[in-house]
């Protein structure tokens, strides 16, 4: 475990990065199960780092603007960090140790939309990158040793966010947003009238493309996915259009097949979220979807294979979902600094850890 000496001397290696206002937490021995995440303090500092099954946090390493996504390789021995988009690094950590492996910069005239994930042998990272001058989305394909970039694919659409590899083949499936945005205006929107998103399937040998749909509306921007064991995609939208429609967020699909929209969310909870999902992850035992919203300070629960709505839990600001400890178990994190776990079926949740001088960022892995 680093002294506090060693991580002062690290933080000064990153130019944003200077002594902070309240000490971060001391850190805890590394165990199994550990997740992914990134957080910032109170006084605006960045990290990426690693949090064990009680929410306590294992590894830090200082970064230059937010984190956003991030990836385990299959053997456990890298865990690939994204900056949030329009963001312009990627680096690989050792997760058991916390070390820097490296870390790497978009090319010139790209961005990263901050989420990637590694080919079935390790050796391959896929991302999201926006080529802004083309207006274009595009994937970049890395060597996953150096992070040296090797070449890209079109993704077949505007805006790529989340991409992910199906388990039974390689076959990459992309959330193409369809939002259009250029790193000179930041995160501003400028396409919203004629947004086209669209779920795409890219053999992830060749980049051809093998299917692609569009929601029911074509300002439902697809953002974030995850895959079943049996490849069943769980896809989740933030509508862009006017409010009232309450349209479907959630979707499952399986390739050749149509999308499925998930209902039965009564109207009140429908109109808390304000259209918007952060994230979306399988229980452990695979039977339940969970989506976070953290405009609505909620954690919905569904059916995976039915697609319908079970429950919600109120958790304020939260951002990260992703499988617990347990069969029936979730781990959330917050803007708030708080750490939660959540049973499924029961209406109460366990407050693991709070951290009042960070701020956990939107996903948790």
């Amino acid at each position: 475990m680093p002294s506090r000496r060693n991580f002062l001397k690290h933080c000064m290696t990153v130019a944003a990065a200077a002594c902070w206002s309240a000490p971060l937490p001391a850190l805890a021995h590394a165990r199994p199960n550990n997740r992914l995440t990134a957080f910032s303090t109170r006084d605006g500092q960045h990290f990426v780092g690693v949090i064990d099954p009680l929410g306590r946090l294992v590894h830090r390493l200082p970064v230059s603007s937010r984190g956003h996504g991030a990836r385990i390789s299959a053997d456990g021995s890298r865990a690939l960090f994204f900056a949030r988009r329009p963001g312009d690094w990627m680096l690989l950590m050792n997760p058991e140790t916390g070390e820097l492996l490296t870390r790497t910069r978009a090319s010139q005239g790209r961005h990263f939309y901050g989420h990637g994930t590694f080919s079935h042998d390790g050796k391959t990272v896929f991302t999201t990158e926006n080529d802004f001058e083309a207006a274009r989305g595009v994937i970049g394909i890395y060597d996953a040793d150096n992070l040296k970039r090797l070449g890209e694919w079109e993704s077949r659409g505007v805006g790529p966010h989340e991409i992910a590899l199906l388990n039974r083949s390689n076959t990459l499936v992309v959330a193409n947003g369809g939002i259009l945005t250029h790193p000179d205006t930041g995160r501003i929107k400028l396409n919203l009238g004629d947004m086209r998103p669209r779920l795409t399937y890219i053999d992830g040998i060749s980049g051809r493309e093998l299917e692609s749909l569009a929601p029911p509306h074509h300002q439902l921007s697809l953002r974030h996915l995850c895959v079943s064991e049996e490849d069943t995609v769980f896809v989740a939208a933030q509508f862009e259009g006017l409010p009232g429609l309450a349209l479907p967020l959630v979707f499952s699909h399986t390739q050749g097949q149509a999308l499925i929209p998930f209902g039965g969310q009564p109207a009140a909870e429908r109109q808390a979220i304000k259209d918007y999902v952060a994230s979306i992850s399988l229980s452990a035992d695979a039977k339940h979807v969970a989506t976070s919203e953290p405009r609505g300070n909620r954690v919905t629960i569904w059916h995976a294979r039915e697609g319908r709505w079970l429950e919600s839990h109120s958790l304020p600001d939260i951002g990260g979902i992703t499988a617990g400890a347990t069969r029936n178990a979730l781990m959330a994190t917050s803007g708030n600094g708080g750490i939660y776990e959540i049973e499924i079926g029961n209406a109460t949740t366990s407050h693991l850890q709070q951290y009042r001088q960070l701020n956990w960022d939107n996903h948790l892995f």
